[in-house]
Formats: C-alpha cells, sequence, structure tokens
C-alpha cells in the first residue's frame, strides 16, 4: 500500500503481513495481530490496539496504545499507553512525554521524560529506566533506574542511581 490514512477501523489480521510505504496515520482504531511494517502516527483521539501482532517501524502516539505485541522501533508516547495485566508490550525502547500505565510488562528500555508520568501497578519494565519526570507505584525495574525526577516506587529494582527526588 503506497499511503493509508485510517478514520475508521483497520485490522490487520493475524499471520498477515501489511506494508505502508508512507507513514501510516490512524485517526479511528487500528487493531494489529499480524505484523504491520511502516511508521505509525497514532492521532489524539485514535486507538490502537496489538493483539498479538509486531509493528515494524517507529510509533508516535497521540492517542490511546495498548495491547500485547511488539513494536520493531522506537515508541514517542505522547498520549496514553496502558498494558494491561498479562500483557506484554515489547519495544526497542519507549520515550514517554505523557501517561504510561503498566499493569503488566514493558520489555526494552524506557526513557520517561520530565513531562512524563509512568504508574508502575504491580508491572515489571524488563529493561533500563532513566527517570526525568514522575514514576510512581509497585513492580519490577529489571534494569538500572537512573533518577533525576521524582520516583516514588516499590518493588525489585535492578540499580539504582538518583539525583533526583525519591
Amino acid at each position: 500500500i503506497q499511503t493509508l490514512t485510517n478514520t475508521g477501523t483497520t485490522n490487520v489480521r493475524a499471520n498477515t503481513r501489511m506494508t505502508v510505504e508512507t507513514p501510516l496515520s490512524n485517526q479511528g482504531n487500528l487493531n494489529v495481530a499480524g505484523n504491520l511494517v511502516t511508521k505509525l502516527t497514532n492521532q489524539l483521539g485514535a486507538t490502537t490496539t496489538l493483539t498479538g501482532g509486531t509493528i515494524t517501524g517507529n510509533v508516535s502516539n497521540a492517542g490511546n496504545l495498548g495491547g500485547n505485541g511488539s513494536i520493531d522501533g522506537t515508541l514517542t508516547n505522547r498520549g496514553t499507553v496502558e498494558i494491561l495485566a498479562g500483557n506484554r508490550l515489547a519495544a526497542t525502547s519507549t520515550n514517554n512525554y505523557k501517561t504510561l500505565t503498566i499493569n503488566g510488562t514493558l520489555d526494552g528500555t524506557l526513557i520517561n521524560r520530565a513531562a512524563g508520568t509512568t504508574r508502575l501497578n504491580s508491572g515489571t519494565i524488563d529493561g533500563a529506566v532513566t527517570n526525568l519526570g514522575n514514576l510512581t507505584g509497585i513492580g519490577d525495574i529489571t534494569g538500572a533506574l537512573s533518577n533525576s525526577g521524582f520516583a516514588n516506587v516499590g518493588g525489585v529494582l535492578g540499580a539504582l542511581t538518583n539525583s533526583g527526588t525519591l
């Protein structure tokens, strides 16, 4: 597909591959159970749900994103990302500028930016975390936590370096 602007519902079904040559603009509902190959922009008010699928390319989220699957690229969140209990969202790296709630597992490096809020609700971050914003809750961080923002966390930490507020 040369271009795709979604204002309705687009389903990438399991065991299929959809390649979009230019960045996909999602303004509606996007459900990914298969392999979506493109750079994705999830607009304000839009919803992208991974249901066991993979997005191969960078993802910019200003809407809602969640589910169980992987992003073979960087996830930049300026909206809401929620990982439910029992779900795993893997991304090469995640830059959070707004709201990230982890009830399940975030797999990969996380940079929680100064305007970002990350909530661990008995979830796990399976990777290193750099916190410049707000990191709260109870959960596990398997990698090192470097905090120069505000962190109020309980659970298991791989290592801690603090120059902010604990």
